[in-house]
């Protein structure tokens, strides 16, 4: 590239920047789709579908693709333009072939198509400027870019493998209460009795935790119902209503709830009749549910369930 900087640069960085953020959006909502389907298998007591996996998994790795490309074209980078490439014949790919074949057949109207496929256009003729700008060489070779320009390169990228991966991966540590019921905080790297052997036992949902919490002293955290005996009816019951409680909120701010109050309350409705069955089936168990204002709460048998 020369020393001048030409409007054909600029544009480039526009373009960068536009799919850079593009590709971030893109991923957000293809891993918020993928949380939403395992929760509603959860509650079905079924496996997503693997069509329908299989097409979140595809969306996911468009988007970094996109992403990808953004980053490189913002840093001027001549790879930029065989990623955009790649990502113009994955698209076509899936728009024209996999989509109305495997993913799509319902899709009648052919709305969501028709949107997909306008960006595809336009994304198709931002790739055709790119190249146009590499051929009269407005675009690096790595050899030729800046020490602090692939730094800075590489750090976004790892940043946004690490935001994928703990997306898809990752699990909080489990959590006790603060003294006052009411606060949940990572427990400290104490020793802890197995918290499922606990005498006393709450029902609580909280963010991609387990729905059964240890109340016993030094017997911190959360625990899958498969841990004690319990009728596997009512382990699957705990599990898809934890898993619901999942999906009342954004995974990239779980402060922020999606959920209406309305749902809330019938939520916390539906975690007091299974304490009232957990209580009816383990008599030999104290059973504690968390109440909103009130904070935790023992539940009896003879509760209407």
């Amino acid at each position: 590239m020369g020393g001048t900087i030409e409007l054909t640069d600029v544009v480039l960085r526009i373009i960068g920047a536009f799919y850079a953020f593009v590709g971030f959006v893109a991923t957000r909502a293809g891993l918020m789709s993928q949380l939403l389907d395992q929760a509603i298998a959860a509650i079905a007591l079924k496996k997503p579908p693997r069509a329908q996996t299989a097409q979140n998994a595809w969306l996911i790795a468009t988007a970094a693709l996109v992403l990808i490309g953004g980053v490189l074209l913002l840093a001027g980078l001549q790879l930029a333009a065989w990623v955009f490439v790649a990502s113009s014949l994955g698209q076509a790919a899936y728009i024209f072939y996999v989509a109305p074949r495997f993913f799509d057949q319902d899709d009648a109207s052919g709305g969501g198509r028709r949107a997909t496929t306008n960006a595809f256009v336009i994304y198709a003729a931002a790739t055709a400027f790119i190249l146009w700008a590499a051929y009269r060489a407005r675009l690096l070779r790595l050899d030729e870019a800046s020490t602090p320009a692939l730094i800075a390169v590489g750090a976004g990228l790892l940043l946004y493998a690490g935001y994928v991966a703990r997306a898809l991966w990752w699990s909080p540590r489990k959590a006790r209460d603060s003294d006052d019921g009411a606060v949940l905080r990572p427990f400290p790297e104490e020793p802890s009795l197995p918290p499922h052997e606990s005498n006393r036992i709450k029902v609580m949902a909280d963010y991609r935790c387990d729905p059964l919490w240890a109340l016993d002293e030094e017997r911190y955290g959360c625990f899958a119902p498969e841990m004690i005996d319990l009728a596997p009816a009512l382990a699957a019951d705990f599990n898809a209503w934890a898993a619901a409680y999942d999906t009342s909120f954004d995974p990239d701010d779980p402060v922020v709830s999606l959920w209406s109050e309305a749902q809330h309350q019938a939520h916390g409705a539906d975690g007091r009749k299974l304490a009232v069955r957990l209580k009816r089936e383990r008599p030999d168990l104290m059973v504690y549910v968390m109440e909103g204002d009130i904070g935790v709460v023992e539940v009896h048998a003879d509760e209407a369930p």
